[in-house]
């Protein structure tokens, strides 16, 4: 595990180099320190329907289907949503949003807002900031939200535009656009175009908006012209999840991952293709390629039939447990074990098959703790033909990083509930990163990405013998050369990017965990002791 930690400690070393590359925080908003899985079943198929109507699929005639009207409307709480922290205005005003990955504006109530909800929510205030301005009809931003998205109209005799932005019934929000500056993570970003909000409904808990993430003109991905998003779900709701907006070479390392996105223009959601899904020693059947939603803002996962059934037949048939009865759609529900015995020996695998790669979950993501004694599977059945979604649950204890230029999903096993903090800020002018002061108990050496550059992901990680950490607009590169016979390392240098790798060198990279020198343990700088760490195999998928 130390392994995978150090990768990202690489990660956020890079970033401090990388001009235009932003960190921002991610809070698992619950009010109990835990999920709250009766809830977050009732708002994720609120979730699926909101998102079934946005992308215009049609239901079944499954009598398993949940009536929506019933279901209480709420986009936050203890239902596992995850808010973001950043700051709008100079000087900036803190404020938190729900990520949404699935959405594309940007918006905050503002002002005193009296007809806004989630009510007792923050509020941000233009007239308090140096640096608002309103966006007039012409600006590019609004041109996509009245033409592209239909969503706007103009006002003010073109000087305004103002917007009304429908989720599903009765979700909406209703405002204008305006420019601002926002700070993510310490680092100020002019010219940032969202929606001033004076009225909304649907929305509960203590965000106060909704940052969308998707691969719309006026999401915050395409503003911050970032090619790539990253983000790293702690399963520990108390603990806070990192957010980075940058380069494509983010996720780097060993266990990396990777399968296409969608190719659809027009979509502008994160899909990618499920062939289908190993549980325990049985694998279901391939009933050829199928999109699957991958969502932030859902906690569930939801699998339309056959696939569905299939799955949980298989998880029926292999689980060692006692069993409880269904509950808030959950079909697979067993007592949880009492004598001391893990769970992860009661039940089978899970392995989700993309189109080139395999997500190996961990028990705690599939199976949850529903309370009273009781573990549920936490898949359920989608009412909605062709409309299936890898929910937020499972998802936790992975980077999962999004290339938007490269249309690639990547994903890497991890333990984000102790990932290191941010060595400093995250962007400005390409410099080198402070110093690192290194302390023993978390020294450790890993080999870092597989590399020479080669533009597909899949064949990255046919090439594991030769490695180097390196990424475009990095200043110098940490650079160790093997021993061919001893397979030890025998020298580390750095170099400047721009200077020619010979690939056919056995390549490795090592680096003590740390943390930079001006953070804090009076400066002190300590030599590090690097051992080498073995590469697990790379699993090939074709």
């Amino acid at each position: 595990m130390a392994l995978l930690t150090l990768t990202f400690s690489f990660l956020l070393a890079a970033a401090n180099a990388n001009r235009g590359v932003f960190r921002a925080t991610m809070i698992h908003r619950t009010k109990t320190g835990a999920i709250n899985f009766t809830q977050a079943a009732r708002q994720s198929r609120h979730r699926l329907s909101m998102l079934a109507s946005r992308l215009h699929t049609k239901t079944t005639t499954s009598s398993r289907v949940v009536d929506d009207a019933q279901i209480p409307v709420a986009m936050d709480g203890d239902g596992g949503a995850y808010d973001m922290e950043f700051s709008i205005g100079t000087p900036p005003q803190k404020l938190t949003a729900i990520v949404d990955t699935s959405s594309d504006l940007i918006w905050t109530k503002c002002g005193a807002c009296t007809s806004c909800e989630p009510r007792g929510s923050p509020s941000y205030y233009p007239n308090n900031s140096s640096s608002f301005s309103k966006q007039p009809c012409s600006a590019r931003l609004c041109r996509v939200l009245l033409y592209s998205m239909n969503v706007a109209t103009c006002g003010a005799g073109g000087e305004e535009c103002d917007y009304m932005y429908d989720y599903t019934f009765p979700n909406y929000t209703q405002g204008y656009l305006a420019s601002e500056t926002f700070t993510l993570g310490g680092d100020a970003v002019p010219g940032i175009g969202f929606g001033c909000t004076n009225m909304s409904e649907g929305f509960n808990g203590t965000a106060s908006g909704v940052v969308g993430l998707s691969r719309s003109p006026v999401s915050l991905v395409s503003q911050l012209n970032a090619s790539a998003f990253l983000y790293c779900l702690t399963r520990d709701a108390s603990k806070t999840s990192p957010l980075l907006f940058g380069s494509s070479s983010l996720l780097t390392g060993a266990g990396v991952q990777s399968t296409p996105l969608t190719s659809d223009p027009s979509d502008s959601v994160y899909s990618v293709y499920l062939h289908n899904i190993s549980i325990g020693d049985v694998t279901t059947y391939d009933y050829g390629f199928r999109y699957v939603l991958v969502d932030s803002s859902t906690t569930l996962t939801y699998l339309e039939d056959p696939l569905y059934s299939d799955a949980k037949n298989a998880i029926l048939l292999q689980t060692d447990l006692a069993r409880a009865p269904d509950r808030d759609g959950f079909e697979a529900c067993y007592v949880a074990p009492s004598d001391g015995t893990s769970l992860d020996k009661a039940v089978p695998s899970m392995v989700l098959h993309f189109d080139g790669a395999d997500m190996a979950l961990p028990v705690g993501n599939y199976f949850v703790d529903v309370g009273d004694g009781v573990v549920c599977w936490v898949v359920q059945l989608s009412p909605y033909w062709d409309q299936s979604i890898i929910g937020n649950a499972m998802q936790v204890d992975f980077h999962v990083m999004y290339d938007v230029n490269n249309s690639v999903l990547s994903f890497q096993p991890a333990n984000c509930d102790n990932l290191p903090g941010p060595p400093g800020s995250r962007s400005g002018s390409p410099r080198r990163s402070p110093p690192w002061a290194i302390f023993p108990s978390t020294e450790v050496a890993v080999p870092v990405l597989v590399s020479c550059h080669t533009a597909d992901p899949r064949a990255q990680r046919r090439d594991a013998s030769r490695r180097a950490w390196r990424s475009p607009g990095f200043t110098e590169e940490l650079v160790a050369v093997e021993d061919e016979e001893q397979r030890k390392p025998i020298a580390m240098r750095t170099r400047a990017v721009g200077e020619p790798m010979q690939c056919s060198w056995k390549l490795e990279c090592w680096m003590p965990v740390g943390v930079p020198a001006d953070a804090g343990h009076d400066g002190e700088q300590r030599q590090a002791q690097a051992a080498p760490a073995s590469l697990p195999p790379v699993n090939h998928r074709r």
